[in-house]
């Protein structure tokens, strides 16, 4: 009775942690980091917003797999997650843990459709008090908007179908929800960066301790064992800082005329990617350009060599 007390005494400052952050900025080596280094059970990527999956096959969801059919309303389904995510709150409790959910914030602002979001900065902090019934902390990792508008175009072509200044204008969109959601109760909230964690890990993870009052535990092997869905950028198992990918010069000259990245390079304190550029810079975004464009004329010349061949066969 002592013992269970006492554990009941360790968990009532605990609350659920929700960790948020735009696609390609690191998101997943961050949730493996978390999941690693404390006490926590870790959901990743989750939103009832995001978009219907296409693979059928969902052999241990047998809601979803209700829902996809058409049998759910959206509202329906939604009650239903916040019922299911609810439940993994209180099983993470019981078992002497906290929950880190990490939300799949992509589906909410920077699906091609749209901002999906009608309120808010978040579906699950919208829905705390039904889910969790209390506050949860909130954790906002970002990553320079340079590099991670280049990795969604990397990793995800057929998503990024919008501009980088349409990037930046529904960034500032979430950034200005948050602000105002969370100027009365700060301490509910904290933002770091990417590559402060990259950089100083020990440091970085002991002022998200104090933040969700838990303690970092040791990772002698300083290997990432946890996986997680994502990883579009990272394969490895260790930290380390990663080389911006190439920019081409029509890149350079539409960052350099959007008044919305701009503004997010102020807010989130990175460097303008145009400030203190030389001609060698942009002499190289001016080569990555006409690389691309030599590659897909050698490659249209290819498939069309292919094409004659086939058919010179087909006549003989």
């Amino acid at each position: 009775m002592k013992l269970q007390k006492h554990q009941d005494n360790e968990l009532a400052h605990v609350t659920p942690i929700l960790l948020l952050h735009v696609a390609c900025s690191g998101g997943s080596i961050i949730f493996r980091t978390l999941c690693e280094r404390f006490p926590v059970w870790g959901i990743s990527e989750v939103s009832p917003l995001a978009d219907r999956p296409e693979r059928p096959f969902y052999p241990y969801d047998p809601e979803t797999l209700l829902w996809m059919n058409g049998h759910f309303s959206q509202m329906q389904f939604e009650l239903l997650f916040k019922e299911r995510l609810a439940r993994c709150w209180q099983t993470t409790r019981k078992k002497g843990q906290s929950l880190l959910v990490r939300e799949h914030t992509h589906s909410l602002f920077f699906q091609p459709t749209g901002i999906q979001l009608d309120a808010g900065f978040s579906w699950i902090a919208n829905h705390k008090e039904d889910i969790f019934e209390q506050p949860c902390s909130i954790l906002f990792s970002v990553r320079d908007p340079v590099d991670s508008w280049l990795g969604l175009n990397h990793s995800f072509p057929h998503i990024a179908r919008y501009s980088f200044d349409e990037y930046c204008r529904r960034y500032n969109v979430m950034l200005d929800r948050l602000a105002e959601a969370t100027a009365s109760h700060k301490e509910t909230f904290l933002q770091f960066k990417y590559e402060d964690l990259i950089q100083s890990v020990d440091a970085v993870l002991q002022n998200i301790s104090n933040f969700v009052k838990l303690p970092v535990l040791m990772n002698p092997s300083q290997d990432i064992r946890i996986k997680a869905t994502g990883n579009s950028g990272r394969q490895s198992a260790q930290l380390g800082m990663r080389p911006r990918r190439a920019f081409s010069a029509a890149f350079l000259n539409a960052a350099e005329q959007s008044s919305e990245y701009a503004r997010l390079a102020e807010r989130l304190e990175y460097r303008h990617c145009c400030a203190g550029l030389g001609w060698k810079d942009h002499v190289i975004a001016h080569w990555h350009s006409v690389r691309k464009i030599i590659y897909q004329c050698a490659r249209r010349i290819a498939l069309t060599s292919m094409q004659s061949a086939k058919k010179k066969r087909v006549a003989d």
